[in-house]
C-alpha cells in the first residue's frame, strides 16, 4: 500500500541512520526498562523523544506478546493482504511503515487488513495530530496495561481488548460508509 498523500516520504539512507536496530530496544519481559521522563527541550526537539520512542516500541512488544491470549494470532508481515484464516489477525508493520508512515501494526478485521497506530501517549496534543490522520486508526493503551497484560493479567487482558473492540466499531462504522 502506498503512503497517503501528506506522508512524509523517506528513503532507507534517512531513517537507517536515525532508528537502532530493533534488537537494542527491547527490554526483558519482566522488568520495563524505558520510562517516560521529561528531558529538556533543545531547538527542533520533542520533550524525551528518544525515550518516548523507545517506550513505544517496547509497548508494541507487549501488545504482540498479549494478542494470542486474546485469541489473536499474530502474523508474518508477508501474510499481510491475504486472508489469514481467522476473523482476526495483527502484523507488525516494517520499520519503513513505522518510521514514515506512522503505522505500528496491520489488524485483520472484518476482511480487510486496516493500519493501526498504537499510543500510550497522554499529551492531548500528540493524540489530536494522531488521530486527525486518515487511514490510520488509534489504539490508546497504557503501557503499564500493555505490560502486564503481556504477563497473562486478565483485568489488563480486558482493558487490551476493549480498546481493539473500538478500533473495531470504527472499522466497521468506516466501511459502512462505503
Amino acid at each position: 500500500m502506498s503512503p497517503q498523500s501528506g506522508t512524509t516520504q523517506c528513503g532507507k539512507e534517512e531513517w537507517g541512520e536515525i532508528i537502532p536496530p530493533r534488537q537494542t530496544w527491547q527490554a526483558p519481559l519482566g522488568r520495563l526498562a524505558h520510562r517516560e521522563i521529561n528531558l529538556p527541550k533543545t531547538k527542533g526537539q520533542e520533550e524525551g523523544l528518544v525515550t518516548n520512542f523507545e517506550f513505544g516500541h517496547q509497548a508494541e512488544e507487549y501488545l504482540l506478546m498479549a494478542a494470542p491470549r486474546l485469541g489473536i494470532p499474530v502474523v508474518d508481515r508477508s501474510q499481510v493482504g491475504e486472508n489469514p484464516g481467522s476473523s482476526f489477525a495483527i502484523s507488525r508493520a516494517t520499520e519503513r511503515e513505522d518510521f514514515c508512515e506512522g503505522t505500528d501494526f496491520w489488524f485483520y478485521v472484518n476482511g480487510e487488513w486496516v493500519r493501526l497506530d498504537l499510543t500510550t501517549a497522554r499529551d492531548p496534543a500528540v493524540l489530536s495530530r494522531k488521530e486527525n490522520r486518515e487511514n490510520i486508526f488509534v489504539v490508546r493503551i497504557s503501557g503499564r496495561t500493555l505490560r502486564l497484560a503481556a504477563q497473562g493479567c486478565r483485568q489488563d487482558l480486558v482493558e487490551v481488548l476493549q480498546a481493539l473492540r473500538g478500533v473495531i466499531n470504527e472499522v466497521c462504522a468506516s466501511l459502512r460508509k462505503v
